[in-house]
């Protein structure tokens, strides 16, 4: 589209945010300036979505956790075992740039961005840990089965400390917000969308 061949301003629901993030970390080419994710599962999933579609499936997927022909299996994250996630993950695993190998490429992209705005549902049922949506996730060697798992929060991952895809490039300078609202997966308010993802668009 030649109207956006200076560059433009995304908005990613739930999963699309991954997609999303691929196209500005592999492509970006146009740019994107501003990212608003919301509800984006963007360090994952860590238990089948509660949701009657999800849980139909889900004893046939578990067969397959990494391989399955489902969407959510490229952003599968056992925290039980991390090296398996690293060896089998097909798409996240890469797209947090969490191998051995780095692509400074992902990082230099994410960082050029103008705002990363993250929007977290507080009472997701869809994504789990819903810490995820703004980079956090359960922390290494916990079982999925566990009730109390504790959560690393995005400034206490390694990700973000050795600024793996440029989030605290992003953050030190100004240039990531993190929003919350009390309420399930992209079920906010009409309020909450008018007065605090709008004003983003709106520069």
């Amino acid at each position: 589209d030649p109207l956006l061949k200076g560059g433009f301003s995304a908005v990613g629901l739930s999963q699309g945010n991954l997609v999303l993030r691929a196209y500005i970390e592999r492509v970006n080419d146009p740019p994107v300036h501003q990212f608003i994710s919301v509800c984006g599962p963007n360090n994952g999933v860590g238990t089948c979505p509660d949701n009657l579609a999800f849980k139909s499936v889900c004893p046939l997927w578990r067969l397959a956790k990494y391989s399955a022909p489902i969407s959510f299996a490229d952003y599968w994250k056992d925290a039980a075992n991390e090296q398996q996630y690293l060896d089998k993950s097909r798409f996240l695993a890469d797209l947090n740039n969490e191998r051995q190998t780095k692509n400074a490429t992902y990082a230099r992209n994410m960082a050029s961005l103008t705002k990363l705005v993250l929007v977290e549902a507080l009472n997701d049922t869809m994504v789990i840990p819903h810490e995820s949506e703004s980079f956090g996730f359960w922390q290494w060697g916990q079982s999925a089965h566990g009730r109390h798992k504790l959560v690393v929060p995005m400034r206490e991952t390694e990700g973000y400390k050795n600024d793996w895809i440029g989030l605290k490039s992003l953050d030190t300078s100004g240039r990531l917000k993190h929003h919350t609202y009390v309420g399930d997966h992209l079920r906010f308010s009409n309020d909450f969308w008018e007065q605090t993802v709008l004003p983003y668009l709106g520069e």
